[in-house]
């Protein structure tokens, strides 16, 4: 997140365990968890105005990585939010995001770094 370094490149965390407890890619639940991305994304698009000031406040002075050594994280959080895509398109850009997190390579490599340089397990 504060791009100095990162061997996160997945969108968000999604791995196989929690693929296992949902069915898999072909059950009735990973639908309903795409559908219920796509529902979550819309409503925090209508409150993307306070989202992206209360970041810019948080920003000012901060000592966190995130925004200390990313001079475009209010950037890169509006670009997250997906603004220019129209409703209707809304899904397409979740599915597209879900199928790049699953089986992530970077995600697996993070998980095995936190637990060889600070024992916190996956």
């Amino acid at each position: 997140p504060g791009k100095a370094f990162s061997m996160e490149l997945a969108p968000f965390k999604l791995n196989d365990e929690f693929m296992e407890v949902i069915g898999g890619k072909d059950s009735k639940y990973f639908k309903q968890y795409l559908d219920l991305c796509s529902e979550a994304l819309l409503a925090v698009q209508k409150h993307a105005t306070e989202l992206i000031t209360m970041i810019d406040i948080m920003m000012y002075h901060s000592n966190y990585p995130s925004f200390r050594y990313n001079p475009k994280a209010l950037l890169d959080f509006r670009s997250r939010l997906h603004l220019d895509i129209p409703d209707s398109e809304i899904p397409k850009v979740i599915n597209k995001l879900i199928n790049k997190s699953m089986d992530h390579a970077g995600t697996d490599l993070y998980d095995r770094f936190q637990l060889l340089t600070n024992g916190i397990a996956k």
